[in-house]
């Protein structure tokens, strides 16, 4: 709820109250007992808006365009094809087919400005989100 978005935020609390009121009585008093939190005070409303974004745009199929700067500190515009999301305990990562450099490429969420959503793109062979998983030797779920 903290961490993926206001779309994500939104089917979280739901989910949790569907899992509580699942509950004997006497697990959900438990459940609600329960000291552990995870603030989300600290969060950019931006950077909500921005992952919302993202998960919109894989969701469509549809090429992104940003300014990304590198950890070195180089800026680059750079068109893509979004195919996943993954979080790495405070830090989100965007994988993707990226059309500057004829490859996947891993984007920190923290370092895209200026994101915009353009046209769809192909479900080709080689780009898609399996393609992306082969190439890093990752095992979908």
């Amino acid at each position: 709820e903290s961490w993926g978005g206001a779309d994500f935020a939104s089917g979280a609390r739901g989910a949790l109250a569907k899992i509580a009121s699942a509950m004997p009585a006497d697990k959900r008093a438990s459940l609600e007992r329960l000291a552990v939190f995870a603030p989300s005070f600290h969060i950019r409303s931006d950077f909500s808006a921005q992952l919302d974004t993202l998960h919109r745009a894989i969701d469509a199929r549809q090429v992104v365009s940003f300014s990304y700067t590198d950890a070195n500190g180089a800026a680059t515009e750079r068109r893509v094809w979004p195919l996943a999301l993954a979080y790495w305990g405070a830090r989100w990562t965007l994988g993707a087919w990226c059309e500057l450099r004829g490859d996947f490429r891993n984007f920190g969420l923290e370092r895209i400005r200026e994101l915009e959503v353009r046209e769809p793109y192909p479900d080709q062979q080689g780009r898609r989100l399996a393609d992306l998983l082969r190439h890093v030797n990752a095992k979908p779920r």
